[in-house]
This record gives structure tokens, sequence and C-alpha cells, in this order.
């Protein structure tokens, strides 16, 4: 399945070969790769950074393929040309496979930190799942604005350096003309009150600056004009490399198989003046793209190889990582609690964890017989524990026959170079290969070919993280399935899922509830209940009138700390009728006919009764 997989994705992640062919070119500014097929047909293989959105992820991400092909370079058809380079791994013993996830080494037990769907992860394992994401930051710039400061595509930078400084735009060009001829110690005072600048909230490189211009060049400040071109001429490169291999696309966005949506010219914004959700109106819209590796955290989620989700409550810290017996020296990255496994009805994953286990033990088996300056003693041994292993995993004898037919025809030379680099590649396995409900296997198999290579599946795991004390570890009374298994991070990070509002000036106009960035300013049913559970009805109070949709109280409240340093809820107006949440349900509710008494006792709004009385 895994090499299947590059056949029915887009070629944002894998392009395969549609007939015989031949590499003819490349360009190394614009990253892209031309493939010639025996038909003419030409096929470009773009492999520079291409940033896209994370679906509802709340990020962008940098897909980039990469290829073992140079100019020159033949093909077969259906060979893979390119693949992406963190969903794909293509080497000589497992061809171009998808990635299933970090292989890690797990124990399938309960502990105090396994509740419901809750697990701990190592130090170790929440870098080695770490996520490159990108993050965009827009910048729009008046046309007459002149730029002191750029960053540049590369650049490494930390959270609050400037990603571009230029002063505001005036009507009037010979303003800004004259800031620009200015001397450096003049411009200073003069535009210290009227200087921008865009502050990167992220710390990372700068994987790419897009920018958008809706003013033609000759109208932009000579900075801003210059900026802009520049980036015309990088896109009108790519566009005309292009060109040359696929004459009659010269008007159309996808030449030779790659879409080029960039543009080298002036944009019309829509009727507000907005692009991609800026306000640009006379101006130029800069887009900075930031990546930077976000390791797993508490809060994150993982995917346990298939549809067996955990969120992380805790991190172990270096040195206190559980172990097992077998190989005390290796870490065991997480529990998978049983009942997780049952509720979520995927008990397959008992066979896959141990399974990964049996293949593993017999790489590193054969290491230990492996003695690359004496092949003639070492080969046999190796060959008869390969066909012996995969007989007892396999009674079909379809892998065994598989791995003699490529081992016995070998020379000396040709078995020590296979393994010189089988050692050498920490991705490389013997792998089995099973066909479903056909040639499957079972735990006796599994059981089998562990007893082939003497090693054991279950064993006891120590968990020195339980009491802090290395002495004293905790150690499980009786033995536990213990084996490798592919995570994955889930597409729902911690930033999507959890946020922190600062401010609490955004809100609805219709009902004055919090919105956008400042949402997380809400409080929920929950809390409310909580708080009537507890008996506080003043916090209760305060938390949905003053600081919620009363605006009254709140320019009140706010009024008396300014003043006196403190305020109380009794020294506030309490109209129901400043309750803008309460009297916009009120006003839906009259609106299809319900009589409530959340603000009138009646079918009259609170307007109409003032106005009457």
């Amino acid at each position: 399945m895994e090499e299947r997989t590059r056949f029915q994705v887009t070629s944002n992640f894998a392009v395969n070969a549609e007939e015989d062919g031949t590499i003819v070119d490349y360009d190394e500014k614009t990253g892209i790769m031309i493939a010639k097929y025996k038909s003419g047909k030409c096929r470009a293989i773009d492999l520079s950074p291409n940033i896209v959105k994370n679906g509802g992820g709340g990020f962008f991400l940098s897909n980039q393929l990469e290829t073992k092909l140079k100019v020159g370079s033949k093909f077969k058809q259906n060979d893979v040309l390119a693949y992406h380079k963190d969903f794909f791994t293509n080497d000589e013993f497992n061809n171009c496979r998808m990635n299933m996830g970090t292989l890690c080494k797990v124990a399938l037990m309960s502990s105090y930190n396994t509740h419901e769907d809750a697990t701990f992860i190592t130090e170790k394992m929440s870098q080695d799942c770490a996520t490159e994401m990108c993050f965009c930051k827009a910048a729009t710039v008046g046309r007459n604005s002149n730029v002191f400061y750029i960053a540049k595509k590369g650049q490494e930078i930390n959270i609050g350096d400037p990603l571009i400084q230029f002063d505001t735009s005036y009507e009037d060009e010979s303003i800004n003309t004259l800031l620009a001829n200015l001397g450096e110690e003049d411009k200073e005072n003069i535009l210290e009150g009227a200087r921008n600048e865009i502050k990167s909230k992220y710390s990372g490189m700068i994987e790419d600056i897009k920018i958008y211009s809706t003013v033609e060049l000759d109208d932009l400040s000579p900075s801003l004009k210059s900026i802009v071109s520049k980036y015309y001429t990088e896109i009108n490169r790519k566009k005309n490399f292009l060109n040359k291999y696929d004459p009659e696309a010269k008007d159309s966005v996808v030449k030779c198989g790659i879409l080029c949506n960039e543009t080298s010219s002036r944009i019309d914004p829509n009727m507000y003046g907005v692009i991609k959700g800026q306000k640009v109106e006379d101006g130029v819209l800069i887009e900075f793209y930031i990546k930077h590796t976000e390791p797993l955290e508490v809060g994150s989620k993982i995917a346990n190889y298939t549809a067996l989700k955990n969120t992380v409550c805790e991190i172990i810290p270096k040195g206190y990582e559980p172990y097992s017996e077998y190989r005390p020296d290796e870490e065991v990255s997480t529990f998978i609690a049983t009942n997780s496994i049952l509720n979520r009805m995927v008990p397959a994953i008992l066979y896959v964890t141990l399974g990964n286990k049996c293949i593993i033990e017999l790489k590193r088996h054969l290491e230990e017989i492996y003695d690359s300056k004496n092949i003639g003693s070492c080969r046999g041994k190796m060959e008869k524990m390969i066909y012996s292993f995969f007989t007892a995993f396999d009674k079909s004898g379809a892998n065994t026959k598989k791995y003699s037919s490529k081992f016995k025809p070998m020379s000396d030379n040709e078995f020590k170079r296979y393994f010189d680099e089988f050692f050498k590649n920490e991705n490389a396995y013997l792998v089995l290969d099973i066909v479903d409900y056909e040639r499957t296997i079972t735990m006796d198999d599994i059981e089998a070919a562990a007893k082939s290579i003497n090693i054991p599946l279950y064993e006891n795991v120590v968990t020195p993280f339980a009491t802090m004390d290395k002495e004293n570890a905790v150690v499980t009374p009786t033995p536990v399935p213990v084996g490798y298994l592919n995570e994955k991070r889930t597409q729902q990070t911690v930033m999507k899922k959890n946020g922190i509002s600062t401010d609490i000036s955004e809100r609805s106009a219709i009902t004055n509830q919090v919105t956008g960035k400042d949402k997380n300013g809400r409080e929920s049913d929950l809390e409310n209940i909580m708080l009537i559970n507890w008996g506080l009805p003043s916090v209760m109070k305060e938390l949905n009138s003053a600081r919620a949709d009363d605006s009254v109280m709140k320019q009140q409240m706010l009024r008396d700390i300014a003043l006196n340093g403190y305020t109380k809820l009794e020294d506030m107006d309490d109209d129901i009728f400043n309750k803008t949440t309460l009297n916009a349900v009120d006003t839906y509710m009259i609106g299809m006919g319900l009589k409530s008494d959340l603000v009138t006792t009646g079918l009259m709004l609170p307007k109409t009764i003032k106005e009457e009385l």
C-alpha cells in the first residue's frame, strides 16, 4: 500500500512518469526541472518550496519535492520523477514509499497519565515528531511610501524582529520625495512618529515572500518600485523558462503541467479595495511566510499509526524515560492504554506493534552477525536466519521465496555491497509483504517469528518518571506488549485548538460578544454552571456583566478603577436593558413569536416600552 500511494496523490506530493523519457534541463534559480517524454511532450517538475494552505489547520505548509535524477538521466514509465521530501522516502531497499510517521518504541499498557485519551511522550519523541509550519504576516504599503528595510527570503528572524520598515504614504508625492532625499538625522527627526514597522510574531526562517501591487510600477516610490520589479523579474524568469518547452501555453496559467498563478503585473482589488482579505486600495500587499519547527507539546494530539488518537498530557524529562528489560538503553517513547485500543476498535494495532518489533530486531540480529571483512563466514548464517525467520512469519512461503531469489544469485561482493548500504540506511528493513484476505498474519505467526530470532514480545517496563527516583523506579508487575509503531501528529495542533485573548475590544455589533482574536475571552456555559455550584454569584455577575456584554457597566468599572484604583459592583448601574447579548436573544425570540421573560414580560422590545412610558 505504501508503494502504491504515490499513484493516488496529486503532483504536489509525487510526480510519476507518464512515458519513458529523459531529464533534459534544470534551472537552478527557479528550481524547475524539465522531463521530456519519448512522444516529445515535456513535463516540468518544480523543486522549489511552494507555500500551501494546510486546510483547517490554521497555518501554511512549505511543500518541496526532491529527486535523485539529474540532467541526462533516463527513466521508464511509472518511475517516480520527484517526491515530497517529508511524506515519501525513496531508496533501493523499499522503493518510493509513503512515510507512515515517526517510528517509536511503545508499550501497550495503562498508567496514571493515560486516562481516557491522554498519554505521555518523551522529550526525544517530542523533537522527533516536530513539524515545520509556516505562518503568514501581511503588510500593506502605500504607493508613495519609502521603504527603509525589508527582510529577505531565507533570512533567520526572531520574535519582534522587523519584517519591513516604511514611512507613511502621503497623497502628495512631493512629500515622500522630500523625505527620501533628506539626510539621515533630519529624516529621523521628522519621521519619528510617522515610521511604520511590521514585526514578526514568530521565530524562524522567511520561507517565501509574495507581493501584489494594485498600481503600475512607474506609480510607485523608487524604493518600493525596486522591490516589486525584482519580484516581477523572478516570476517572469520562471514563465519564460516554461514557455520555452510549452510555447502553446504562453497565455495559460498551466505550463508544462505545473500551475503558474503568480502575477507579474498590477492586479485589481475588489470593490472595497481588498486583496486576500487585506485593505490595500492604491498600494502594495507584501506577504511574509515564516517557517519554524514546532515540536509536540502538552495539548498536542497524536495518532498511533491508525485511528487511535491520544492527547499529550505530559512530557517526560530527559533522564527519566521508561525503558524495557530487553533493551534497557533504548527508551519507550509513549504508552498506549489498552482500553483506548478497545474503545477505538483497533485491535490490529497489537499485530502491527509486535510485527514491527520482529522486523526491526531481525535487522539488529543480522548486523551482529555481519562481518564485512569476512563475508564467506557470515553470509551462510545471515541467509539461514533470514529464510527461517520469514518461513516462520509467512507460512505461504512467498516472502521466503522473495528473499532467496534475491540473495542466492548474488556474488559475495554484491552481497557485501548490498548489506553495507543496508546497515548504513536507518530506514532500510527486510519488510514482510502481505496480501489482505489472501496472505495475512496471525499472532501465532508473530510469535513464531519472534521465537526464530529469540526475542521477547512481552517485557517488564521500568518507569523512573513515576517516582522521579532512578534508584527506586516502578517496574510493571507483569510483562506487557512492547514493540514499535509509527506515530503521527494530527492536523489539529495546539495552536488551532487552544488560544489566549489579552483584549476584549473586538466585538460583534449585534450581540456585543467578543469575536475574532478576542473570542477566547468568553465564558462558557460549563464555567457558569461551575460558578453556581461553588456559590459565587458576585463573581458570576461580574463576569457576565461588566466584563461581558454590558458596555455601560464596563465603562463605569474602567472609570472607577482609573480614578480610585478599585470598583464595586453595587456602584454600577445594573440595568437589564443594557445587557446587549440578552436583548439580542430576546429580539430573535420575539421575531419568532416566542414569549419569554429574559428582558420584558410581553412581546415588546425595551426601546418600545421606554418610548411609550
